[in-house]
């Protein structure tokens, strides 16, 4: 199997992961993620496959940012505004994660 198509796999079972909130998992997927793009170098795929996996890689990463803002929600405990008008409440987790 070809290094695009194998992380097209990935891709689809990061996004249960995300659905289900499996952290670990999730934080192993990220590092096959990187060795698979690696692996790419050297087997590039067709344009509409890469195409195809930066959508879905791109909607994977709307999932995880909408459940971290949910998460921080959660967490945090008030509202309170910046100087900017910026609301600062539950910003606990950070994307980086």
């Amino acid at each position: 199997m070809q290094p695009a198509d194998q992380l097209a796999a990935l891709l689809v079972e990061e996004e249960a992961a995300l659905r289900r909130g499996d952290a670990a998992a999730v934080l192993l997927f990220a590092d096959q993620k990187s060795v698979l793009m690696d692996a790419m170098k050297d087997h590039p795929p067709s344009e509409a496959q890469l195409v195809e996996l930066i959508q879905k890689n791109r909607a994977n990463g709307l999932l995880a940012r909408s459940g971290l803002s949910l998460l921080n929600q959660v967490l945090g405990a008030s509202t309170s505004y910046g100087q900017e008008g910026v609301s600062r409440a539950g910003q606990i987790l950070s994307e980086s994660v």
